[in-house]
């Protein structure tokens, strides 16, 4: 949680927060070619925010085999040290990163065709990391893995998460308010510590959130699960000669 997403939570935000949103923009080369026109700090910073996503990833990735081990072993006496877990997690990187922007695109795709059922698709493709990371299939394997589970309780799962994120992640957004309301009042040049102190928060508020949203995966999982029926056979419905 420290060394895996709060510190790279803490570099996105001073990056966030330094890097001026009017820097760069479109121009135009003397043939008429548009072309982004972005200073070295702007791409500097791209790369660091990239750099920091992928290690929140790699440590979402290890709070999963650790959320793994807990639902296989009840009593979750087993320690395993930062290294081991982190090794084990590493080889979920790229699967997690590449299938989180297939997700995206269908998802966009979607929305843009119809929004409710873009929205739908969204819920029901939420668990693809747990899926990777504890069942093993990446990719669209995992997006139909996670609609599998999820078919006929998309509802049920959207007020699930709705009420997790409530529990875990809103008192950290007013926490981090407030503090920041404090800091500013104070000196403007202190508001470092409030990228700091959120970091910190929003990581343990991480640690919670994906570790719940594990046991409402198992929790789906021994749910009935609704089968559609086959489509009729094209004679079916004729009457008998």
């Amino acid at each position: 949680m420290f060394w895996l997403i709060a510190l790279p939570t803490i570099g996105s935000n001073i990056v966030t927060n330094i890097i001026d949103p009017e820097t760069g923009g479109l121009s135009f080369t003397e043939h008429g070619i548009p072309m982004m026109d972005l200073p070295p700090i702007a791409v500097f910073s791209i790369i660091l925010m990239l750099i920091f996503g992928l290690l929140l990833i790699w440590g979402s990735a290890c709070i999963l085999v650790i959320g793994k081990r807990l639902l296989t072993s009840r009593a979750g006496r087993n320690r395993t040290s930062f290294c081991a877990v982190a090794r084990q997690a590493r080889r979920y990187i790229l699967p997690l990163f590449l299938t989180g922007i297939l997700r995206t695109c269908f998802t966009i795709l979607w929305g843009i065709l119809f929004i409710i059922p873009g929205i739908i698709y969204n819920i029901r493709t939420i668990f693809y990391a747990i899926v990777i990371t504890c069942e093993g299939p990446s990719y669209r394997q995992a997006l139909k893995r996670s609609k599998e589970v999820t078919f006929g309780h998309t509802w049920k799962i959207l007020w699930s998460i709705i009420g997790l994120a409530l529990c875990t992640f809103l008192p950290v957004s007013l926490l981090t308010a407030g503090i920041a309301l404090i800091v500013s009042s104070i000196d403007m040049r202190l508001m470092i510590i409030t990228d700091v102190l959120n970091g910190f928060f929003a990581a343990f508020a991480t640690l919670l959130f994906t570790l719940a949203t594990i046991v409402l995966y198992s929790e789906l999982k021994k749910q009935p699960k609704f089968i559609l029926p086959p489509p009729p056979a094209p004679f079916d419905n004729l009457p008998p000669s």
